[in-house]
């Protein structure tokens, strides 16, 4: 999946991999993080599902990859849809809580070891901020700068509207109004669709 999840003997044992191997032995409770084990050659190493092991091995968390293979659509399974509406990854189960979208996990993760965010309001707040910051305004940017460079097949925004207007409608459809923070955030997008 990544050079965090690779074992080097020549480490002598201290690479993430057989650290894990060595706390799974021991018994700890591992947090299962489902991720990809295979992509497309473009978006190897760029992919958001390494986030949720950097996370974990910044706090020094237990956790084991469920490597899921994108390319032979792993992730449109009835199995990864139970545990991702969206058919995305990252995915992770503590312990029968299931969370996923990576921005939510990494603070979940930091919140969960006690690392990574300040312990009071006004600090998890500026964190959350600068989170949601790099999820909405710098990666959809970079992205679509990224698409026009790589000259797709579907690069231009005309091109991809109708792609994109379908995921927007199966989103949706998965989406939960019973978090009333989070639908808040969607007025904007709700409004779009009744105009």
């Amino acid at each position: 999946m990544s050079s965090l999840l690779r074992d080097r003997s020549e480490d002598g044992g201290r690479s993430p991999l057989s650290s894990t191997l060595a706390r799974e032995l021991k018994g700890e409770k591992m947090i299962p993080v489902y991720g990809f084990s295979r992509v497309k050659d473009p978006v190897v190493g760029e992919t958001r599902d390494l986030r949720a092991p950097w996370a974990l091995e910044e706090t020094g968390l237990p956790y084991r990859v469920h490597g899921l293979d994108y390319v032979e659509g792993d992730t449109k399974t009835g199995d990864n849809r139970r545990i991702s509406p969206f058919s995305q990854v990252p995915v992770i189960d503590d312990d029968g809580f299931v969370i996923a979208e990576s921005g939510a996990i990494v603070l979940y993760i930091a919140e969960k070891a006690g690392v990574l965010i300040p312990a009071d309001l006004q600090g998890r707040s500026r964190v959350t901020q600068w989170c949601f910051t790099a999820l909405n305004a710098l990666e959809p940017t970079l992205l679509q700068i990224q698409i026009i460079e790589g000259g797709g097949e579907k690069a231009t925004g005309v091109q991809r509207r109708p792609e994109l207007a379908e995921r927007r409608e199966k989103n949706l459809r998965c989406w939960s109004s019973s978090c009333r923070v989070a639908l808040t955030l969607q007025v904007k997008i709700l409004r779009s669709l009744t105009s």
